[in-house]
């Protein structure tokens, strides 16, 4: 079966995230990074292809979720670079770096489940 083009912007989403999870994996040179441990959880591009939001877990307090944030904005030039030459693509997206409060919102509903659990003596 050929492949269809609206199915491009999910398979390019995923080769981004590869190279943005990549390049932190092998660290930055921003003290402010050091030691942090940031995911990237998600990444959707427009159907244009012209900007990506990169959704980021940091492990960590809103302290450090706003330093990492404010790092990695500095560093999206770097990004690019790097996703321009491992993806040839004509464009090379704009970033939009966002934290993904999707593991927080979990352990909240987690949290209270217990706490009626525990009420409830289930």
């Amino acid at each position: 079966m050929p492949r269809t083009t609206h199915d491009r912007p999910g398979r390019v989403a995923a080769q981004v995230q590869q190279v943005i999870a990549e390049r932190l994996a092998e660290g930055l040179k921003d003290p402010a990074l050091d030691g942090m441990m940031i995911t990237v959880t998600a990444v959707k591009m427009t159907p244009d292809l012209r900007e990506a939001r990169v959704y980021l877990s940091v492990y960590g307090d809103e302290k450090l979720r706003e330093a990492a944030l404010e790092a990695l904005g500095k560093a999206k030039g770097l990004f690019k670079r790097e996703i321009a030459r491992q993806l040839k693509l004509r464009l090379t997206p704009e970033i939009h770096f966002e934290y993904d409060e999707t593991i927080e919102h979990a352990d909240r509903i987690d949290k209270l489940l217990k706490d009626v659990k525990a009420k409830e003596g289930w």
